[in-house]
């Protein structure tokens, strides 16, 4: 009479040179995880399930697109927010983990950028963390965006020289008997050719 699920959202796509896509949204009841929610009830009827695609990155002086919603039933776990870019709107966004903030530098008039922030809307247990925010260094071959929140941790704050790593994931075995993670955050990219490939997320 009940069942144990996973629903993960769709996770957010990375900003223009800039932060990691946040993890989509992760809620979960099997029998033991810390982020275990109540039991779910089922009967002998039809079940609606969504999957929800991921975030499109970002062009130009653009965010990264947010993540959509997957939804089990009266489940709902809300697509990750999208990256922030460089040259446009700096910040992350919300979602079920936030994105990383973009990079930024006083010589395009950007101040310390902030990530997005996760479990958003709010759920409890808590869907999803913050994204990392990017660094406001004035030297503009070495910026760096944060990376965007994961299920198990929020995504890191980047230096000026590397993009934050993106938040890990959180692990339930629910697939197989051995744990998988889920829902891990993309990590920030760098605007120097020297380290211009983002830092791996799960």
């Amino acid at each position: 009479t009940t069942v144990e699920y996973l629903v993960v959202a769709g996770g957010g796509g990375g900003g223009n040179i800039g932060g990691g896509g946040g993890a989509g949204g992760f809620r979960t009841n099997v029998t033991g995880h810390p982020l275990a929610g109540s039991a779910f009830p089922v009967s002998a009827t039809s079940y609606t399930v969504t999957i929800g695609g991921g975030g499109s990155g970002g062009l130009y002086s653009q965010n990264g697109g947010s993540g959509g919603d997957s939804v089990f039933g009266s489940i709902t776990s809300h697509g990750g927010g999208g990256g922030g870019s460089r040259d446009g709107t700096w910040a992350g966004a919300n979602g079920g983990s936030g994105g990383g903030g973009g990079q930024s530098s006083t010589s395009y008039g950007g101040p310390s950028t902030t990530g997005g922030t996760g479990n958003t809307p709010p759920q409890s247990p808590p869907q999803g963390n913050n994204g990392g925010g990017g660094n406001n260094t004035t030297s503009g071959n070495s910026l760096a965006g944060g990376g965007g929140g994961g299920a198990g941790a929020a995504g890191q704050t980047s230096t000026s020289s590397a993009g934050g790593n993106g938040g890990a994931g959180s692990p339930v075995a629910i697939e197989t008997a051995t744990a998988k993670l889920y829902a891990g955050g993309g990590g920030g990219g760098t605007g120097s050719a020297a380290n211009s490939a983002p830092d791996a997320g799960t």
